[in-house]
């Protein structure tokens, strides 16, 4: 009987001391680290990528910021990955972007847009 309880007491601590669970703007520490490596993976594919990083932008900075962002608007990275594409147009995410870039890159993107017009 002094086993069964103290392998139950066991498996009890085990599973309350695990990673938390992902919730609207706190996700477990995996999610978050998911959500990084995906974005990361998938920017650096993009030809953008290497023009940022040769201007100075910390990429890995910029992706943390952008899952802290997503964060705050799924419950968990897996229903993110699975609903942003449906719920966020290509400006949306230009803007989500471009929040989390520095301000030498904000102030080139912002005397683009003036020329532009």
């Amino acid at each position: 009987m002094k086993n069964l309880t103290l392998i139950l007491s066991i498996i009890f601590l085990c599973s309350c001391g695990g990673n938390k669970k992902s919730t609207l703007g706190s996700w477990s520490s995996d999610d978050l680290k998911q959500c990084e490596k995906d974005l990361l993976y998938e920017t650096s594919t993009m030809p953008e990528f290497e023009m940022f990083e040769s201007l100075g932008e910390d990429m890995s900075e910029v992706v943390t910021c952008i899952c802290e962002q997503i964060e705050d608007m799924y419950p968990s990275y897996m229903i993110a990955d699975l609903q942003i594409e449906n719920d966020m147009n290509d400006d949306d995410a230009a803007i989500m972007w471009l929040s989390c870039m520095s301000e030498n890159i904000q102030e080139m993107y912002r005397m683009n847009m003036e020329y532009d017009y």
